[in-house]
């Protein structure tokens, strides 16, 4: 039964690795979506539910694009720009 248990975490942990990346921007969505929605609370917004699916997907999106720009050269600005947006992304998803 242990060596069941222990190949099931094997396989479990090699499967996460290997999507790690792909997992990540919905996370990373996700996260985001969370964290604009906790300060439009706060403020007193409350969006429809279509919003949050909608929010996500937007985001996710956005994720996908942003990492496939993020392959090739891009201008400082641009750089400026995807690195606060990735620390926004990051500190939302560890730091919430």
């Amino acid at each position: 039964m242990v060596s069941a248990m222990k190949k099931l975490a094997e396989r479990v942990g090699r499967m996460f690795f290997r999507h790690f990346f792909r997992l990540l921007l919905p996370a990373a969505a996700t996260a985001e979506w969370v964290c604009v929605q906790h300060v439009a609370a706060l403020l007193g917004a409350v969006p429809p539910p279509w919003v949050h699916a909608a929010a996500f997907l937007g985001l996710w999106v956005l994720n996908v694009a942003l990492a496939r720009a993020a392959r090739g050269r891009l201008p400082g600005w641009q750089r400026a720009a995807l690195r606060a947006y990735a620390a926004f992304a990051f500190t939302a998803m560890f730091g919430a």
